[in-house]
């Protein structure tokens, strides 16, 4: 297959089920503005608290950390069930298929578990640069 026969099959996948795909896409972005939503509100607590009692700084401190953690790999988790639901959506429509949200979200179940290794690897590839500039700021 060249790249014009590429194309024309991802316009044609496009063409068939676009809201489909488009639903698949929203997912990981409800996710990122959920956490978005969760940090601004940790922030002005963070900020609310420290004014009201600055012992109280570190602890308020690590809570936005691993909140921020977990939620990092909450959006990670998020983009790639969509990548792997966008993938396997793709493939059904090229067979001839008419596939749906909730079927994909099952026929998708074990995708998650197979890139684990991957996600975690790459978390912590970004702690490792985190915790270096941050290293590098302290010192």
């Amino acid at each position: 297959m060249d790249l014009s026969g590429v194309f024309a099959g991802t316009f044609s996948v496009l063409k068939q089920r676009f809201w489909l795909l488009v639903l698949i896409s929203l997912l990981p972005s409800l996710v990122t503005l959920a956490f978005a939503i969760v940090i601004v509100v940790l922030a002005v607590g963070l900020t609310v608290g420290i004014v009201a009692d600055p012992r109280n700084a570190l602890a308020l401190i690590a809570l936005l950390l691993v909140v921020g953690i977990a939620g990092g790999l909450a959006m990670a988790l998020a983009f790639v069930k969509a990548q792997g639901m966008t993938t396997l959506a793709a493939y059904e429509i090229a067979q001839g298929q008419h596939p749906d949200f909730t079927g994909l979200w099952k026929r998708s179940k074990g995708f998650l578990p197979r890139m684990a290794p991957v996600i975690a690897i790459m978390m912590g590839a970004v702690l490792v640069v985190y915790g270096l500039i941050i290293a590098l700021v302290i010192s």
